[in-house]
């Protein structure tokens, strides 16, 4: 009887050490936080210019042709130009995709209305 009640307390004290971040700790480091927009910034920095390093690395094996090379490399210094430049003004990408959005979307619509009215005025 005596180690029953010896194991059940050995039991209890091995599942309260088991359970005690659960039960009593701070979950505060569980949370999920939204990166800044300087994190996500510097992250997209990093990937551009990995991209731009594994380019040459492939140009350099022949891997890729010079058209192709000349191609990619164009558009991954210009992504990369773009994010130091938002980096510089210290700008939140977000906005900036939004009013890039926007105006697509108006410009899409003022294109798609002289359209239906050039198609309804030939009629």
């Amino acid at each position: 009887m005596l180690l029953i009640l010896l194991l059940v307390l050995i039991g209890i004290g091995v599942f309260s050490l088991l359970m005690a971040p659960f039960l009593w700790g701070s979950h505060q480091d569980a949370l999920e936080i939204a990166p800044s927009a300087s994190v996500d910034l510097l992250a997209r920095k990093e990937a551009a210019l990995s991209a731009l390093k594994e380019l040459e690395f492939d140009y350099g094996t022949r891997k890729l042709s010079r058209e192709d090379y000349e191609e990619l490399r164009a558009v991954y210094r210009v992504e990369a130009a773009e994010i130091l430049e938002l980096m510089d003004r210290g700008g939140n990408p977000s906005r900036d995709l939004d009013t890039l959005i926007d105006a697509e979307v108006a410009a899409w619509r003022t294109r798609r209305a002289t359209e239906k009215g050039a198609v309804h005025g030939a009629a």
